[in-house]
């Protein structure tokens, strides 16, 4: 009997690495479109800072580049063909809520923080990693007892906890990755990272009208992640 926690079925771990890859001519297709695209000459056309760059298509599609839009339709085409793979690895039916395709620059790094949306409770993340991925290490940790419930803004980095884990991915495959718990980025690589995350949606808590607010931790949230295997 599996007694240890989960969450839309999978594991409630830091990542957790899919039984299958994606397949190749998707990773393929994938890998041009992201190569295709305009991120400036110096990675400027950014919208967080400078170390993370990121387009989003179709529900969550906004401006990449103060001049103009992301309007390629082969990003939310691709995000649906992953998604329809991701489905069969749930127990759960699942849909597709949002995909976003991000380039993280050379030795670019993010910092301890936890993503706040109120829908994040229910949905799962999951990350590919479709260019290179080597010498990049991400990093997540429980929450500490001490994190509140009751608030939906503050600082990740006030409520760690000691039993930081350091996971690396392959690219080419489909890992679950815990946005609700506290995580960060750093990348040792000349190269640029490109991943496509998409946020995979219960049915029965999908709603077209989803709220992009911020929402607190729940209880369940501040259950200790375990590592990976």
């Amino acid at each position: 009997m599996n007694l240890l926690p989960t969450k839309n079925g999978l594991p409630w771990t830091s990542v957790y690495k899919l039984p299958k890859p994606v397949k190749p001519e998707l990773l393929a297709e994938l890998k041009n479109l992201w190569h295709s695209i305009d991120w400036g000459e110096n990675y400027e056309h950014n919208r967080r800072n400078p170390d993370q760059l990121a387009i989003y298509p179709d529900t969550r599609k906004v401006t990449y580049n103060t001049s103009r839009e992301y309007d390629d339709k082969r990003l939310g085409i691709l995000a649906e063909q992953c998604a329809n793979e991701i489905k069969k690895f749930f127990s759960v039916p699942m849909r597709l809520l949002w995909s976003e395709l991000t380039l993280l620059v050379p030795e670019g790094s993010v910092e301890w923080h936890h993503d706040r949306m109120i829908t994040g409770s229910f949905a799962t993340r999951v990350m590919i990693p479709i260019t290179n991925n080597s010498d990049i290490k991400y990093y997540f940790c429980s929450w500490n007892d001490k994190t509140p419930t009751d608030a939906s803004m503050f600082y990740a980095d006030s409520y760690l906890s000691n039993d930081i884990h350091e996971v690396e991915m392959t690219m080419g495959y489909y890992y679950t990755f815990n946005h609700r718990v506290p995580h960060k980025t750093k990348s040792n690589s000349p190269l640029a990272r490109g991943m496509l995350m998409v946020e995979m949606m219960p049915v029965e808590h999908y709603d077209e009208n989803w709220d992009t607010g911020f929402g607190p931790i729940t209880e369940f949230e501040k259950t200790p992640i375990f590592l990976p295997t």
